[in-house]
């Protein structure tokens, strides 16, 4: 291979997966950043040192994509929690959105591509409230708290080599213990798996066997933010912090797919009628688990390929929302 034909190569590789930020996108295990607990990190500007009474400072907030999923920042709200306290400006450009309804929070039309190192961060979006000043004044000095509500869209990837054998007594690979999981940078991680046997149904000799096995999966959250989601059962309830639903669930996150190897995408009602639900619920600790019936690991199985090792790869999505706080100083009138 020539020079010019290894440079289309690797740009190939790097742009196929960049930009798979949105619910409808696909399931693709892609590469990047591996085993971090980040997913997109905001940072509020510095304050001024002290306002006066009706002085004005403009506020910006950063967001950037530390993990390995890539996001459209329409998906991503942040509001001015104590909008009531203060006076400002949201104005609109090619990048900078005015959320309709809402006179305190903005999105952004930049895509946030994935973080490809542990090192290198993604991209960073920008938000700006312009001409900021406190409404009160005060005979005297006070702190006034300035508190910024997150609250984007995200999705986690993990891969787990699980075992496809007839049954337990396999000697090329257990199928029944708890496997290694490698997960991709995001601040929800599938924290353990454990396959509890495999089993053959139907018939191997013709080449209609399926083998399918019990799984546990078990999660975490990284971070203080509180972690929602909804079952794919209603339609209706799309995941979005600009267009809240009543079917969204705190404290939840959404099991979207599971794959094994080539076969086909197990999604939606099938994974409710196997795993019981689509929801993760999440306890105070910010862990939760979730085991699943007779999953199939492959169909029109065959005796003559025998016993063999399978990369499963599991997808979780989510919101995550938090809040920024910063103590302003705002001097007596």
């Amino acid at each position: 291979m020539n020079v010019q034909k290894a440079i289309i190569v690797i740009l190939v590789v790097l742009v196929s997966g960049c930009i798979d930020g949105t619910q409808t996108s696909s399931d693709t295990f892609g590469q990047g950043l591996v085993g971090t607990n980040e997913g997109i990190i905001f940072t509020m500007s510095e304050l001024p040192p002290a306002i006066g009474a009706n002085q004005a400072f403009d506020l910006e907030v950063s967001a950037t994509n530390a993990g390995s999923y890539s996001t459209n920042s329409e998906n991503i709200l942040v509001s001015l929690s104590s909008f009531k306290s203060f006076n400002f400006n949201l104005n609109e450009d090619y990048y900078q959105k005015k959320v309709e309804g809402r006179e305190n929070s903005l999105t952004n039309n930049n895509i946030l591509l994935k973080a490809f190192d542990a090192d290198v961060v993604g991209a960073t979006s920008l938000f700006l409230f312009e001409n900021m000043s406190y409404k009160t004044t005060s005979a005297n000095d006070i702190q006034v708290p300035l508190t910024i509500d997150t609250c984007y869209y995200y999705s986690s990837l993990a891969s787990v080599n699980v075992c496809v054998a007839k049954n337990t007594a396999s000697d090329i690979c257990s199928s029944s213990e708890i496997k290694q999981v490698i997960n991709q940078g995001a601040p929800v991680k599938v924290s353990g798996f454990e396959q509890i046997g495999s089993i053959l149904t139907g018939s191997a000799d013709t080449g209609q066997g399926e083998i399918t096995s019990n799984i546990r999966i078990d999660v975490s959250t990284n971070g203080k933010g509180k972690f929602e989601s909804y079952s794919i059962g209603d339609a209706s309830n799309l995941l979005s912090c600009t267009y809240p639903s009543d079917g969204v669930r705190l404290n939840t996150v959404r099991l979207r797919s599971m794959r094994v190897g080539s076969q086909e995408l197990i999604t939606g009602n099938e994974i409710t009628n196997i795993c019981g639900s689509d929801l993760i619920n999440i306890d105070a600790e910010g862990k939760g688990s979730i085991t699943c019936r007779s999953v199939p690991l492959y169909g029109q199985y065959s005796a003559r390929i025998g016993d063999f090792e399978e990369r499963m790869t599991i997808t979780l999505d989510y919101l995550n929302s938090d809040t920024i706080t910063k103590n302003l100083k705002v001097l007596a009138n």
